[in-house]
């Protein structure tokens, strides 16, 4: 084709790209080192037919496919083989292409050259890959090839009607003249059966293929049968508000438009009828004689009407959707659907497909994520294809089934060693997931910018050397596990050494020294700094390894042992009790769902107290207990990882984290206060939360509620005794209805209020990101956390986005969620305990993150009253800030993929060695200036 040679960037073209022409055999031993049993490749219609009819065979062309196929069977991995990606050979586009309804048939003829030389061995067969992309992009906007612009309204939907008729003659000549003689078992396997019971013998599947029982019942077989299908692309796409019907509709209306578009003639042999009746009606009034949509013949719908043996599906990302009325005179796809799209990081898609197309077997033949650099540490890569995996095993009724994916022409995929047919949350019928890409290559217009690959490829150098990424090793680790193991983030990685400050504790007060850490709060790791202030946690197994009963005193050493090196600094500490590493031996005790727990606590707290309580005089008790009830305890996705109960326990741990916490200070009040004269608090965290639409009373009312649920759930005990009155009804109504006796959230004493009112000496801050609610009410039979509030939350699309996806960056958000602490509490003093921004690449002129201190400081000081700051707008009384992080850690679940340090850690490397990046050097220039100077600024 000619369309790349016009030309990508740095006029890239696939004329060698990753050369896996002549290196097919090395590319084979990467699959072999990746343990994968099945790769997906596509065969290039002009390698095989070079002016794209049967009149010209290509010989060399036939001979490389067959050395790959044979490469890779001898290796016990499975062919995937997909006949079109977009290289259309440009004899036939001359004669016009996918506009040219004889393109059916040159389709045809091409399929057949390959049944034949490759079917023997070849079992699964994907007709076209992204069919949406060739008509829209290739014959609408003209970014992709062939090029064409000139007519979206037209070509557009002309091109693909050609292409699903070529698909679905395909299909049916595969099944006439190959299936009996190719239809032999495209895999046989010996399978645990986790049913314990027997199937008859010789039952045919949904999937295609027949069960074969061993009368034991420990095992079963399956096998496949020659397949054929076509593979789509969509984003998932949600309503922008939830509670607009029209915004809902157009968000159905699009998934028509991009998904439906093709899956709807393939399985049910027509266009969507949305589709058909807005085009129609656009049509009509532009003064078309007919719909611009073409329609089938009645026996060209029964012949695409079932065309697919299993849904293969390319999904990379998703969108919010709202209803939008274009230019009625606009002729374009892009305006007939009448919708606006902007993005949305949610994976909704798969129950759609079930709940759509009937349960369809699913095989996801694409997902991946990209970056330009191509570092060998992609942790971005590696977030992606955890967080994605995951959640297609919350929605598939397959337990295991991991795939792996391709470079153009090049795919690479593991389907599950034991196919476990357990059923997970959702029960959709997937049956493997293909990652893309084995390598970085060429990425069409885009050239070799995009870098998809799980091996980064030097395009620089003629031999192509590959490289594996970190990914690759994460990727391997998983097939090998044949899913996720509990207790491992990415990579694995634990706190055991993390940054090592155990042992690097004299050098990490020198950073702290000459970060001049003074007048304004800073922190660190798990230990964070305050201008002359620095805040650490202390490890409650270091200090009690049983939790309770015997002291280590290495642990107390190593803790005084940091305190008077902060101290003959000039540096006062502030110390945390709790940070989330409860003693294992009071987790098996039931940890914080067990009563017992206050009591354990105030233990730990009243030995710090008498080691440290001499030189430390600010403590903590808990860090974000709202994490601790609701990630610990709910979600499962924090330590200790339940997720049975997410109505029951979560709030049962967070009664009983208040209690210790109110315990808790009133015995340093009663034992320590008199000799020590400390100060006692508690920090929370939580989001500001804004009505997403500020004009709708029930919104505005859903922002103060989620508030409630989120900050007040802890705040509103420690300021004022109870829980905010709001949770006590929600949770109370909606506990009667679901037949609860009494109220899930469990109640207080007026003894338990009268000591929990008070508790707090200043209000410990954590917080980083805000958020949009509106009002949703949840199924009543949801009983959980997440469904108490009816409240759902977004973020806006123009907030930057970081290295976490939690975390959107909104500075306005920092300064009314002071002003909503000031109202509601009184006005207590706020020392912000944690703030920051994350990465992945751990770069060290990290511009994100001097942007995001420079923005939310600027808030904080917009809404304070400091003596030292003279004329004020708020009035907030906030005496501190502490950023977070002085070094890159370990990010608890995700390992040490975020980084939110100002100091970057090579975690490669043992000796753990710190370097500086720009945002330390921008804090330190603050701290000197006390503040913002403008002449300071400028680098900046």
């Amino acid at each position: 084709m000619r369309f790349l040679h016009n030309c990508a960037p740095d006029c890239a073209t696939g004329g060698v790209a990753c050369d896996s022409y002549h290196k097919y055999q090395e590319d084979v031993m990467l699959l072999v080192e990746m343990e994968v049993d099945r790769y997906r490749f596509s065969i290039s219609w002009p390698r095989i037919l070079p002016d794209g009819t049967a009149g010209n065979v290509n010989q060399a062309g036939i001979d490389y496919y067959n050395n790959l196929i044979d490469a890779l069977v001898a290796n016990g991995i499975e062919p995937l083989v997909t006949l079109y990606h977009w290289d259309l050979p440009q004899a036939l586009e001359d004669r016009g292409g996918w506009l040219n309804p004889e393109s059916q048939d040159w389709f045809v003829e091409y399929a057949r050259i390959c049944f034949e030389a490759f079917g023997d061995r070849a079992k699964l067969w994907i007709t076209f890959t992204q069919p949406w992309e060739i008509a829209w992009f290739g014959y609408g906007d003209g970014h992709h090839a062939p090029g064409h612009s000139d007519a979206p309204g037209e070509k557009t939907y002309q091109a693909g009607h050609n292409i699903l008729l070529a698909h679905a003659k395909t299909y049916r000549m595969y099944q006439e003249e190959f299936f009996a003689s190719q239809g032999g078992m495209s895999r046989a396997k010996v399978i645990e059966n986790p049913f314990a019971e027997t199937l008859s013998l010789c039952e045919e599947t949904d999937a295609g293929g027949y069960v074969l029982t061993l009368h034991m019942t420990e095992f079963f077989f399956i096998i496949f049968f020659g397949r054929v299908t076509i593979a789509l692309n969509i984003n998932h796409h949600e309503p922008a508000n939830p509670a607009d019907p029209a915004d809902a509709a157009a968000a159905s209306r699009r998934t028509d438009f991009m998904l439906g578009w093709f899956a709807d003639p393939v399985y049910f042999g027509d266009y969507p009828q949305s589709m058909i009746d807005k085009i129609g009606e656009k049509s009509e009034a532009q003064g078309y004689p007919e719909s611009r949509l073409p329609a089938f013949t009645a026996e060209e719908q029964e012949m695409l009407a079932g065309s697919s043996d299993f849904f293969a599906l390319n999904f990379y990302t998703s969108t919010y959707v709202r209803n939008f009325v274009n230019d009625p005179e606009c002729v374009s796809y892009a305006c007939d659907s009448d919708t606006e799209v902007f993005p949305d990081p949610s994976w909704k898609l798969l129950n759609y497909i079930k709940n759509r197309y009937g349960n369809l077997e699913v095989i996801i033949t694409e997902n991946g994520s990209s970056d330009r650099a191509g570092n060998l540490d992609d942790a971005l890569r590696i977030y992606q294809l955890k967080h994605y995996i995951n959640n297609i095993l919350k929605g598939s009724s397959n337990k295991q089934l991991i795939t792996f994916s391709k470079v153009p022409a090049m795919y690479l995929c593991h389907t599950p060693r034991l196919l476990l047919l357990a059923i997970l949350l959702d029960g959709c019928n997937v049956t493997g997931y293909t990652a893309f890409s084995l390598m970085d290559s060429l990425e069409w217009p885009a050239g070799f910018s995009e870098k998809f690959g799980l091996h980064f490829v030097d395009f620089e150098d003629p031999e192509r050397p590959r490289t594996p990424k970190a990914s690759s090793r994460f990727f391997r680790q998983l097939i090998r596990d044949n899913g996720f193991l509990h207790n491992c983030a990415p990579d694995c990685d634990t706190g055991d050494v993390a940054c090592d400050s155990y042992h690097k504790m004299s050098e990490d007060v020198m950073l702290l020294v000459d970060m001049e850490v003074s007048r304004i709060t800073y922190q660190f790791t798990r230990a964070y700094i305050l201008v002359d202030r620095y805040r650490f946690s202390i490890s409650w197994p270091r200090i009690l390894p049983a939790g309770t009963g015997d002291i280590n005193q290495a642990g107390i050493d190593y803790y005084n042992d940091l305190i008077d090196a902060l101290i003959a600094e000039g540096i006062e500490p502030m110390v945390t009790l709790y940070h989330w590493d409860l003693p294992q031996a009071l987790e098996d005790r039931g940890g914080w769902l067990s009563p017992e727990s206050h009591d354990w606590f105030v233990e730990y707290a009243r030995v710090c107290f008498e080691a440290f309580g001499d030189r430390a005089k600010l403590w903590i008790t808990f860090n974000e207990p709202w994490v601790v009830a609701w990630m610990g305890y709910g979600t499962g996705g924090g330590a200790p990882g339940h997720s049975d109960a997410p109505g029951e326990k979560t709030y049962q741990a967070g009664r009983n984290i208040l209690l210790a916490h109110a315990k808790t200070y009133r015995m340093y009040q009663e034992e320590f206060f008199a000799s020590q004269g400390g100060r006692v608090g508690i920090t929370l965290n939580t989001n500001y939360h804004g009505p997403l639409n500020p004009a709708d009373p029930e919104d505005v009312a859903a922002a103060a509620r989620q508030m409630e649920f989120d900050l007040g759930w802890f705040a509103d005990p420690v300021y004022f005794g109870n829980y905010p009155q709001t949770m006590i009804d929600k949770i109370g109504e909606k506990s009667e209805a679901q037949g609860y006796p009494e109220s899930r959230l469990p109640a207080f004493t007026a003894e338990e209020q009268e000591m929990l009112a008070g508790s707090s000496d200043f209000f410990g801050l954590n917080t980083y990101t805000s958020s949009y609610a509106n009002n949703l009410v949840h199924d009543s039979e949801c009983v959980s956390y997440a469904c108490d509030s009816d409240t759902q939350i977004s973020s806006d699309p123009s907030w930057y986005g970081t290295g976490s996806d939690w975390l959107k960056l909104y500075p306005q958000g920092m300064r009314k969620l002071l002003n909503y602490i000031k109202d509601r509490y009184g006005n207590p003093e706020v020392i912000i305990t944690e703030n920051g921004s994350s990465d992945r690449a751990g770069n060290l002129d990290d511009a994100l993150r001097i942007y995001q201190l420079k923005h939310y400081i600027n808030n904080i000081l917009k809404g304070s009253f400091t003596p030292s700051v003279p004329v004020l707008l708020d009035g907030c009384n906030v005496t501190g800030y502490t950023a977070w992080s002085l070094m890159d850690n370990l990010e608890w679940s995700s390992g040490f993929s975020q980084k939110f340090g100002l100091h970057f850690v090579d975690f490669e490397d043992p000796e753990r060695p710190r370097t500086p990046k720009a945002s330390s050097r921008f804090f330190r220039q603050l701290i000197r200036d006390n503040g913002f100077i403008e002449e300071n600024l400028c680098e900046y």
